[in-house]
């Protein structure tokens, strides 16, 4: 769970092979800490040679990244504004489906300069026993 990866200067390298050997488009989803980790990321992912950019501001899984963002309109504004200032490829914003009304959110990052909306992230759900196959009612 959460967000476990080796980071944008090792995924740019990943980004540049891919972009040398196929035509497809790339996409790369992002997250970060604060608007400006978003936008860092962002410009990183774009100069490597990606063709547009999810931001996920939706994570339920990740504190103080993610969902928290996404659940606020105006830390979300002010991360869509501050990735649109240092990007000029397509931004899409994966929207967080715990929210009391969706169409709120949406709508700020439309508004913000979102070029399209990712519907939607993980749900709240009952976590399950793999093995067991029956709910967890307590972690310990």
């Amino acid at each position: 769970m959460g967000l476990p990866n080796p980071g944008i200067d090792v995924y740019a390298k990943e980004i540049t092979f891919c972009k040398t050997i196929m035509r497809a488009p790339v996409i790369v989803s992002v997250f970060g800490y604060s608007s400006d980790e978003y936008a860092t990321v962002a410009k990183k992912a774009v100069d490597a040679g990606a063709d547009a950019v999810e931001l996920n501001v939706s994570c339920p899984h990740v504190q103080f990244t993610g969902s928290e963002i996404g659940q606020n309109p105006k830390l979300l504004a002010e991360v869509v504004e501050k990735v649109k200032a240092v990007i000029s490829k397509p931004i899409l914003v994966k929207l967080s489906p715990n929210v009391t009304n969706i169409a709120v959110t949406a709508r700020v990052a439309v508004e913000a300069g979102a070029d399209a909306l990712t519907a939607v992230n993980t749900l709240k759900a009952m976590a399950i026993d793999s093995e067991t196959m029956r709910p967890i009612l307590k972690q310990s």
